[in-house]
């Protein structure tokens, strides 16, 4: 994650199922050493699925937020807490990079591919997580190999440049 967003340079960028914060933070301290602003979106419901330490993902959003003020300056986090695919459909903005990690059924892996991959810019990346799970990889299965192609894949990630 790191080394992808250091090749894509400053930008928009989004973490679908931010968890714990972990690609979030990496990714944020990638593009801050860009001098552009750069943009992280992390999107996630953070506290409705999880069925133990609700406390904890209700936490994260704040002590998310409170690392970028203190140690990640030159990126604006925007904390999005909400569906995935509802965030996506509503943007209209250019992404250098999006990364799929949230619902890992098939209907929810297809709804953020389909809402966010329109805006991943040529050249962008969409890395999914999780690809060893049968319905992600249905998904990614079904991806048009005339507008993206496999670049690379570090164990259970698939990453994808657009082409065209």
């Amino acid at each position: 994650m790191y080394k992808i967003a250091k090749e894509l340079g400053p930008g928009n960028y989004a973490d679908l199922g931010t968890l714990l914060g972990g690609s979030a933070v990496t990714v944020g301290i990638a593009i801050n050493e860009f001098s552009e602003k750069s943009y992280l979106y992390t999107v996630d419901l953070f506290d409705l699925y999880w069925d133990t330490e609700k406390d904890l993902a209700r936490s994260i959003p704040d002590k998310l937020s409170n690392f970028f003020k203190e140690k990640v300056k030159n990126v604006t986090l925007k904390v999005c807490k909400e569906d995935t695919s509802t965030v996506g459909n509503r943007l209209e903005i250019p992404f250098n990079f999006v990364f799929i990690d949230a619902d890992h059924s098939y209907e929810a892996c297809k709804k953020d591919w389909e809402s966010w991959s329109r805006l991943v810019k040529i050249g962008g990346m969409v890395a999914f997580h999780d690809c060893n799970i049968l319905d992600v990889d249905k998904v990614i299965n079904e991806i048009d190999q005339t507008k993206w192609e496999c670049v690379k894949q570090i164990y259970s990630i698939k990453v994808f440049k657009r082409i065209n």
